[in-house]
């Protein structure tokens, strides 16, 4: 069944279009990478994460555009299209995508510290009203130790005996 030359440039410009794609899925994952201070197990992940994204997308735009023929322009629309991102639009997106995971990472942390702020209070609260029955406690701990460690060395004491009978 031939395929003509509209289909076929269609399907390279689509094809483009999910290089372009790739690219900016490539730089929010550096923007992450580099937008915080991660551990290589993280980065390990995000790399992961990234690749089975793009394999997705890969195979996601040779199935919807040429019915899952995998033809050599295929494979060149992607890399040109990464290309083309990376080269003209990934300068001007990774400083934003940085940015913008600076803003959500500091939401985010206000957004948890504003959750956590009644659990911290109650906290206070409650150790505030303890503190006399910690106390209490603390020196009917130490009166119960020094019984317990005189009754132990007296044990002790019984089984060095019995040892030697």
């Amino acid at each position: 069944m031939p395929v003509s030359i509209n289909e076929q440039t269609l399907v390279f410009l689509s094809c483009i279009v999910a290089g372009l794609i790739m690219g900016v899925i490539y730089d929010f994952f550096g923007g992450i990478r580099n937008g915080l201070s991660l551990g290589k197990g993280i980065v390990f992940i995000l790399d992961t994460v990234f690749w089975i994204l793009g394999v997705i997308i890969f195979f996601a735009a040779i199935y919807i555009t040429c019915g899952g023929c995998v033809r050599w322009y295929v494979f060149l629309g992607m890399i040109l299209g990464l290309c083309f991102y990376l080269v003209t639009i990934s300068h001007i997106v990774m400083p934003f995508m940085i940015k913008l995971v600076r803003l959500i990472c500091k939401l985010l942390i206000k957004i948890i510290s504003i959750f956590l702020l009644p659990v911290v209070k109650i906290i206070e609260i409650l150790s505030k009203i303890f503190a006399p029955v910690t106390c209490f406690v603390k020196s009917a701990l130490k009166k119960h130790k020094n019984f317990v460690k005189k009754n132990v060395e007296k044990f002790r004491q019984i089984v060095i005996i019995l040892k030697k009978v």
